[in-house]
């Protein structure tokens, strides 16, 4: 039985209401079965189980797909064909031979027909199905694929549920893994093969909807008198948080960064936050791997910070720790972060997290071997007993990019809205000062990178 693993690498979006409904299925998932048998030909059904995911990149999150534009999309459970109909199946239902070419006109009239026969429902793949299939593992990708979708050179990015393609008619979609391309609907080409699907129903949770999409996994509320650290233990990896002490502090260019400051980190102004915990060391790959079952490409088992992980990658793995500990984990915030690298209430007013000095406490390109993250805590913690928050991997946090305010904040998270999500800290290929404590940047949410990792908050 196929281990399926939820894909969520999605695009920026605004919010859930951003989300473009196009219908929803009403099949009841009982009524589903994997083996269906026509004319003495029997062909399996593997289940694509509800999720969201990033439309527009490979399977391996390389690169982005040819004349795509990635976007989040979110899917009903449906099932799909294991494999490409071939000969057999299609003569069954035709009563005559597939031959060397199959248009789209072809193999429209073989689901009609395979529907009747087998007394259900089946279609063509969307172009959303599809990638997500073959992203689940499910189906290969490696020939060109029908599609049901109608073809253009640039979909829109707009977030949507169950998309079916635009509405204007022309040539029918081919799809393999990495690229899209068009065919008239009458002709055939030679290679071209073509699952089929059948809609089985089962939308994704809200609450599941909620945390995947919008990082939204609850929050817990603290109140230390004595701060100290609370450990944890998943598949036998155990991990730190370190219990910080609210309190307020001057957020941005203060005097220690006025030299390299970047536009963007003024005003200097007044935040507060309240109590909270945080990762003593970044998420190593053998906690991802504990959570997850597996690692993202070029990543190795050890305590090496986790990369090559999207904002919405993480959101993931916080919705599977959540579930595996009962606590509400999540990324923290801009605020947060700052706060914690400054050193809280200990802080002794230092341009990085824990020292003057970059080298001192940082990872970066002059002292990384080539721009590689090294093992988390190689470095002197700061002030709080936290480790690499200036260097090693850059860190996601929960807030929309936007600029800053001079009126005091209680709690910040950001923006309502935006487009890419804040990162903080610097890396092991960035310069000595990106992993000043005040060093601000942004990427779009579904972005990966062999620098881009995070670290828990609670």
């Amino acid at each position: 039985m196929k281990n399926y693993i939820h894909i969520l690498v999605v695009a920026a979006i605004s919010s859930a209401a951003a989300l473009v409904s196009c219908g929803r299925q009403d099949t009841e998932v009982g009524s589903f079965e994997p083996t269906v048998s026509v004319g003495g030909v029997s062909f399996e059904m593997d289940v694509a189980p509800a999720g969201a995911f990033t439309m527009g990149l490979s399977a391996d999150r390389r690169a982005v797909v040819k004349d795509a534009v990635p976007h989040l999309v979110v899917l009903d459970t449906f099932a799909i064909s294991s494999l490409p109909v071939g000969e057999e199946l299609w003569t069954a239902v035709m009563k005559k031979p597939m031959g060397g070419r199959v248009s789209y006109k072809a193999a429209s009239d073989f689901v009609v027909r395979l529907s009747k026969l087998a007394g259900k429902t089946f279609r063509l793949p969307t172009e959303a199905q599809w990638e997500y299939a073959n992203g689940l593992g499910i189906i290969s990708g490696d020939n060109l694929e029908l599609c049901r979708d109608y073809y253009v050179e640039k979909y829109a990015d707009t977030v949507m549920t169950n998309p079916t393609g635009p509405s204007r008619k022309g040539p029918r979609l081919l799809r393999t893994r990495r690229e899209r391309s068009g065919v008239q609907e009458s002709v055939g080409k030679s290679g071209v093969e073509f699952h089929v699907v059948q809609e089985i129903g089962g939308a994704l949770p809200e609450k599941d909807l909620q945390a995947l999409v919008l990082g939204d996994h609850g929050r817990e509320s603290h109140s230390f008198d004595a701060p100290g650290k609370e450990r944890f233990e998943v598949g036998g990896v155990g991990f730190e948080m370190v219990q910080v002490k609210g309190g307020s502090f001057r957020m941005g260019k203060t005097p220690q960064n006025v030299k390299n400051a970047g536009k963007d980190e003024k005003p200097e102004h007044e935040v507060t936050v309240s109590d909270f915990e945080i990762g003593k060391y970044e998420v190593t790959a053998d906690l991802w791997k504990a959570v997850m079952g597996s690692l993202p490409y070029h990543n190795e088992e050890g305590s090496k910070p986790v990369v090559n992980i999207s904002w919405y990658d993480c959101q993931q793995f916080i919705h599977r720790l959540n579930g595996l500990t009962g606590r509400s984990f999540r990324l923290p915030t801009e605020a947060e972060w700052e706060y914690a690298a400054r050193g809280g209430r200990r802080s002794a007013g230092f341009a990085f997290s824990g020292a003057d000095r970059s080298s001192d406490v940082s990872v970066y390109y002059d002292n990384s071997a080539g721009g590689k993250v090294q093992k988390v805590g190689g470095k002197r913690p700061n002030e709080l007993g936290i480790y690499d928050m200036s260097g090693n991997a850059w860190e996601w946090c929960q807030d929309w990019y936007g600029p800053y305010s001079a009126e005091s904040q209680m709690d910040p998270s950001g923006p309502e809205s935006g487009v890419d999500k804040v990162m903080r800290g610097g890396s092991s290929s960035s310069r000595w000062e990106a992993c000043r404590v005040s060093n601000r940047t942004f990427i779009p949410p579904f972005f990966v990178k062999s620098s881009f990792g995070f670290r828990l908050a609670l």
